[in-house]
């Protein structure tokens, strides 16, 4: 069957004709559609008091072609709830430049542009995905950071966050370098590819190669049906205004890196102790160098 735009509607209308074990399904997934996109097939089933089984027959029923496909319409219906209520709000006139604009609006533009990001990529991240990459980045013994072009200002920031913290780090940001790289993954390895389309070549076939080899992978992206988003066990999704004026604008690049930073801090207050005897160590060792300057 077709899927409609919305997905909630769509599980919604079938309830009344749903046997007992697939409307428990049905009700947690309306009531709680915030968490479920983050849920595995297993977690999802324990929480309805159900079998896996019986999920699958519940997105198979509902028209879906696998769960994964179920969490990725959650995700673009929240996607379009979000820009619904931005233009409700009547936010919708600092959208974009116009010829008329003054200084004084270009200025509220644009720093309106920027928080806006930032809040609503906090808004829909999830605590609970956040203790699981935070999981395996703790775990890993090595993590490799995938971004190219001006997704590079994220994946630096992770390097010198998680560096700092004393993991080995590697970043790659040219293609041949991204695509050779697989031979360093192993399970104690974490793959980060950062693309804020998700579709970025290089960065999902690096990802997808890591995978398979039986990294952990992680990716940051604002588009919950992209490539990339497939072949990572734990996403994180960025939000951020189109615009005719600033297709490679900061303001995406920004949402990557305070996921990063999000990520740093949890990191930090897990092994605080200890994160605090190594971020003092190396500032002092960078202070004397900026002396010998």
């Amino acid at each position: 069957m077709d899927i409609e735009n919305d997905a909630l509607i769509t599980i919604s209308r079938q309830v009344p004709m749903m046997k007992p074990a697939l409307r428990r399904i049905a009700d947690y997934m309306l009531k709680d559609q915030e968490n479920i996109k983050f849920m595995s097939i297993s977690e999802l089933a324990k929480m309805c008091s159900v079998s896996v089984g019986t999920v699958t027959r519940f997105v198979k029923t509902t028209g879906f072609e696998s769960f994964q496909k179920l969490k990725i319409a959650l995700a673009e219906n929240q996607i379009r709830n979000m820009q619904r209520d931005f233009e409700a709000e009547g936010r919708g006139v600092f959208a974009d430049l116009v010829e008329t604009d003054s200084t004084e609006r270009i200025i509220q533009k644009i720093t309106y542009a920027n928080v806006d990001t930032i809040q609503n990529t906090a808004k829909y991240l999830s605590p609970l995905e956040i203790e699981k990459a935070v999981s395996a980045i703790d775990r890993a013994k090595l993590i490799v950071i995938y971004c190219v072009g001006s997704s590079k200002v994220a994946g630096i920031n992770a390097k010198l966050r998680f560096y700092r913290l004393g993991k080995h780090c590697l970043l790659y940001s040219d293609p041949a370098e991204q695509v050779s790289s697989s031979t360093l993954f192993d399970r104690d390895a974490l793959a980060l590819g950062i693309s804020s389309s998700g579709r970025t070549i290089p960065t999902v076939k690096s990802i997808e190669m890591a995978k398979k080899c039986g990294a952990t992978t992680i990716c940051i992206t604002s588009s919950a049906d992209s490539p990339i988003v497939k072949h990572s066990d734990i996403n994180f999704f960025t939000y951020a205004m189109e615009s005719a004026f600033f297709q490679e604008s900061l303001v995406s690049r920004i949402s990557q890196s305070v996921i990063i930073d999000i990520l740093y801090a949890c990191l930090v207050i897990r092994h605080y102790g200890e994160s605090v005897d190594k971020i003092t160590k190396s500032a002092k060792i960078m202070t004397s160098l900026y002396k010998l300057l």
